[in-house]
């Protein structure tokens, strides 16, 4: 599974195109790319909601009507793109190593590696996780564990030592 919507893993890794998921899409004519954030905009009050609309300068309503839109357009719909991508989820099963590679491991994200830590036997699973900073190593340890994978099949790795 790719986040990046680059080839990189093709032309720098040699791993096949057919092996790989590119979640948020692949950078291609003809691919469409999401983009966006978690916030979901049902759970986004409207910055125009105040308690007293009628002061509110109109310029400033019409920007925040835009901002409001510009979160409703980038919504990505983490939990939509788990359950369309089922198939490739499904086929986990069979994996023995999961390689973490230059992912921050955010709550964006968080969905995809939950929805993987539910198709694989996380007692049989080693994950090879990079880091570029220090401080990023707990950060990703307590991550993976809150999301239940056991810490001795962790294994952390700084992206400079690859």
């Amino acid at each position: 599974m790719n986040f990046n919507y680059t080839p990189s893993l093709t032309e720098i890794y040699s791993i096949p195109r057919n092996n790989i998921l590119y979640i948020h899409g692949e950078a291609q004519e003809d691919d469409e790319l999401v983009l966006g954030h978690a916030w979901n905009p049902v759970d986004i009050p409207s910055l125009n909601d105040v308690p007293d609309p009628e002061s509110m300068d109109t310029r400033v309503m019409e920007g925040n009507e835009i901002i409001n839109d510009y979160f409703s357009q980038t919504f990505k719909n983490s939990e939509k793109i788990v359950s369309d991508n089922s198939d490739f989820f499904k086929r986990l099963s069979r994996l023995s190593e999961i390689t973490v590679l230059g992912h921050s491991l955010s709550t964006i994200d968080e969905a995809y590696f939950m929805e993987i830590v539910e198709n694989i036997d996380v007692n049989a699973v080693q994950w090879i996780v990079t880091y570029y900073r220090d401080n990023e190593k707990s950060n990703h340890k307590a991550v993976l564990s809150r999301i239940g994978v056991p810490e001795k099949a962790m294994v952390f790795c700084k992206m400079t030592e690859l």
